[in-house]
């Protein structure tokens, strides 16, 4: 599972807010959050899309979770 949160029209306080931790975000008015394995988004009109710092562009984005994609390794001490 991975969080989607969504900062409607701009919001500087929730985007602040969201700086401080998002283990502490809380839904409220221009915040909305959603969970999930699968999750497309999509906006009207076509507004830049975000991911983990990197802007893909204005354009509809589909993740989804890939179970064991990502092998890591460590070394026993």
């Amino acid at each position: 599972m991975f969080d989607v949160y969504l900062f409607e029209n701009g919001n500087l306080q929730s985007l602040l807010t969201a700086g401080t931790g998002l283990a502490n975000l809380q839904e409220s008015d221009g915040i909305s959050h959603w969970q999930g394995k699968n999750i497309k988004v999509s906006c009207r009109p076509k507004t830049p899309v975000q991911y983990d710092g990197e802007i893909l562009g204005k354009h509809s984005v589909e993740i989804r979770v890939v179970p064991k994609a990502v092998q890591i390794l460590s070394v026993n001490s």
